[in-house]
């Protein structure tokens, strides 16, 4: 009983004598610690902080199959798809239309074209040197398709290799209506451009 009364002293003796020698040191840090010096180690905390977040948090560079606005493309590399929609201000009654789209042909291969429009829905394209024409038409006798802003048809071009896109242009717009009234250079048709992108 006495020898572990003693032993029970002792160890609480060494527990007492840790504590007093943590406080002595923690008391002789701060003691040297100026404001000074607690602003730089602050300070390279928080750098570390920030590093260490900004690696764990890194987004991948991987793209899969993702649309970026033409805005933020300039060229591109061999496999990207532009995807090119025409769209039209306002049409009245409009039966058929055709119109050029300029590309670098040596850059772009022409895939396909797709109508947006259900009520238009034959359409076609014929490559030339430097453009692809593109012609759209309704059939039997029905009234013309007439809306507002809206998409008329799609085209889908392939990257064969580095370049530069801004040659794209659209041009030469010709409409017809369902009274086969006909009209050259129509203003109001624009188009946007959006890019699938491969995986990196």
């Amino acid at each position: 009983m006495i020898l572990s009364s003693y032993k029970s002293y002792g160890e609480q003796g060494r527990d007492r004598d840790r504590k007093h020698y943590g406080d002595m040191m923690l008391n002789k840090i701060m003691g040297r610690l100026t404001p000074l010096r607690f602003f730089i180690i602050c300070s390279v905390v928080a750098a570390i902080l920030i590093i260490s977040y900004n690696i764990a948090f890194k987004p991948s560079d991987e793209i899969i199959d993702e649309e970026i606005p033409l805005a933020a493309v300039h060229f591109v590399t061999e496999g990207d798809v532009l995807k090119v929609r025409v769209s039209a201000d306002e049409v009245t009654d409009l039966y058929g239309y055709q119109f050029r789209l300029q590309y670098d042909d040596s850059l772009f291969t022409v895939d396909g074209v797709q109508s947006l429009v259900t009520d238009i829905p034959t359409i076609f394209k014929k490559n030339f040197d430097g453009y692809v024409l593109v012609g759209a038409t309704m059939t039997g006798e029905i009234p013309g398709y007439s809306a507002s802003d809206t998409q008329l048809c799609e085209l889908e071009l392939t990257a064969n290799t580095i370049g530069d896109i801004s040659n794209l242009k659209l041009s030469k717009v010709n409409i017809v209506t369902s009274k086969l009234d006909y009209t050259e250079d129509v203003d109001g048709w624009t188009y946007d451009v959006t890019m699938n992108a491969p995986v990196n």
